[in-house]
């Protein structure tokens, strides 16, 4: 009975429903109006601003670059977005090189940070339908991680 009191508690607490797991797989997991947040990130206020995607520095708008970025509001990828000046200003996996944010580079799995793998030569976010396919991570709104996120209300 202890247990299931604590249980409780703690799933109104987070605001989850899946059990007495404190993480979450997916916004379904939450409480209705909840969002699944990826760990390492914040939770979305307001609508969301993605920065523009890109192929090439062309793509970018003067003061920008495109290189590899991650948010709250965009997945892993290339966006526009200010010049690095060292690695510490690039998005776990990623290395500065020349002012650009770009994938690390790796000859396997176990050079690139949890949640990322090895695609091509440079680190990348690994997508996925279960944990199962994130070698010890969790899998996060089709997306391998550290491990599960959060729920949160999203602010607006």
């Amino acid at each position: 009975m202890r247990q299931s009191l604590l249980c409780i508690a703690f799933i109104a607490t987070l605001s989850t429903v899946a059990g007495c797991q404190p993480g979450c797989h997916r916004d379904g997991d939450c409480r209705q109006g909840d969002l699944c947040v990826p760990p390492g990130h914040d939770r979305p206020v307001g609508p969301c601003a993605a920065p523009p995607p890109c192929q090439s520095d062309a793509d970018c708008a003067a003061g920008l670059n495109c290189g590899i970025t991650e948010s709250d509001c965009a997945p892993w990828g290339t966006a526009c977005r200010p010049p690095c000046n060292a690695d510490a200003d690039c998005v776990a996996g990623a290395a500065c090189t020349n002012q650009h944010c770009v994938g690390r580079p790796c000859a396997g799995m176990s050079d690139c940070p949890s949640g990322l793998g090895c695609v091509g030569g440079a680190c990348a976010r690994l997508a996925c339908a279960g944990d199962g396919d994130c070698a010890g991570g969790a899998c996060v709104n089709g997306a391998c991680y550290s491990g599960t996120g959060t729920c949160d209300v999203a602010l607006p």
